[in-house]
């Protein structure tokens, strides 16, 4: 099933691709903060920083808000 609000994910810094989540619910505990997005369009490369987020205290991963998600890739 789909979690129509559930937030997207994007690559850590350290990759160069913008990765959708599996639409599965985030870990657990998020914090938030804000992150360093890099996405890859075409043979383009964005780099957006101070981008709001939660993150995981224990992984370290990232998640945007579906808000925030828009924004990105409009800007990219």
């Amino acid at each position: 099933g789909s979690h129509k609000n559930a937030p997207y994910f994007l690559s850590p810094p350290s990759s160069q691709s913008f990765v959708p989540s599996s639409l599965e619910l985030p870990c657990h505990p998020l914090r938030p903060n804000l992150v360093t997005v890099t996405l890859e369009r075409d043979e383009y490369i964005f780099i957006l920083k101070k981008v709001p987020a939660e993150i995981c205290d224990n992984c370290g991963e990232y998640y945007l808000s579906d808000v925030v998600t828009e924004q990105v890739l409009e800007k990219a």
